[in-house]
């Protein structure tokens, strides 16, 4: 998916600096899916794999154990995960804008947030706005938690069909930049002002979204960071005897700019 373009990005170029060449294959959070690929690429005697997230199907962990590939589960940062792993605290990070919402005073708060199935990454957002707006005694009523898929023009559609209703939020939380730009553009053409009339944040800071009017507030996922920490530890893993089994946590980060208000 597009959101992982820089993170791609940073990996490849890293590793092709250490003189790996990269396959890439994606499944669509089809987790079996998944698993046929790793198959796939065993076959053509990969030196090492990467793989999004913490949660895959025990058979391609099976899989990769019994084969004894150098294996780092990129994105997500877990202590108990299977493998190495090198990424950032997504529940941390839902947190973090979670309680920035709650801290401007909204008790009025909706979410929209992608599914969840076979997504560790967008579950663990989720439970971490959730559990910082409880902590001011606030949750998302269920006429305002959306999902839709990863669409500018789906989360757009779904915005739009909230606010026509007479009961309104005052912040709108968003599982990552792509909704938040989806939202955006709804509260453009709704002509609802942003953010006097409803705050927005999102979570990634994803290429663009400093330059929406107005700037979107989110949560900043190093990105390219952890693409080429990745990187760097796999390659020492396929070529020393020693494999680095520690895994390895990017900081999230709060980013302030100018879709949220207090009210």
């Amino acid at each position: 998916h597009a959101i992982f373009a820089e993170l791609i990005q940073s990996f490849s170029e890293a590793i092709e600096d250490r003189g790996f060449t990269i396959l890439l294959a994606s499944h669509g959070y089809e987790l079996q899916r998944e698993y046929v690929l790793v198959r796939k690429m065993l076959e053509h005697r990969v030196d090492g794999m990467a793989l999004i997230g913490i949660e895959h199907e025990a058979e391609t962990f099976g899989l990769l154990e019994r084969q004894g590939v150098p294996t780092v589960l990129l994105w997500n940062y877990s202590e108990q995960s299977t493998f190495t792993s090198i990424g950032s605290d997504n529940f941390h990070a839902g947190w973090l804008i979670g309680r920035h919402i709650a801290k401007l005073n909204h008790t009025r708060v909706a979410g929209i947030f992608p599914p969840i199935k076979g997504n560790d990454r967008a579950a663990e957002r989720r439970k971490g706005v959730e559990c910082a707006l409880a902590e001011f005694g606030v949750r998302i009523p269920a006429e305002w938690d959306l999902e839709t898929p990863y669409s500018v023009g789906a989360a757009k559609d779904a915005v739009l069909q909230m606010m026509a209703h007479e009961e309104r939020p005052t912040a709108l939380v968003c599982g990552n930049d792509v909704l938040a730009w989806g939202a955006l553009h709804a509260f453009s053409k709704a002509g609802i002002r942003v953010p006097d009339e409803i705050s927005v944040s999102g979570i990634g800071d994803f290429k663009g979204s400093r330059d929406f009017e107005p700037a979107l507030t989110t949560v900043r996922i190093p990105a390219r960071q952890i693409g080429a920490k990745a990187a760097r530890r796999i390659a020492e893993d396929i070529t020393s005897a020693n494999r680095n089994a520690m895994s390895e946590r990017v900081v999230p980060e709060l980013i302030v700019r100018r879709t949220c208000a207090p009210v």
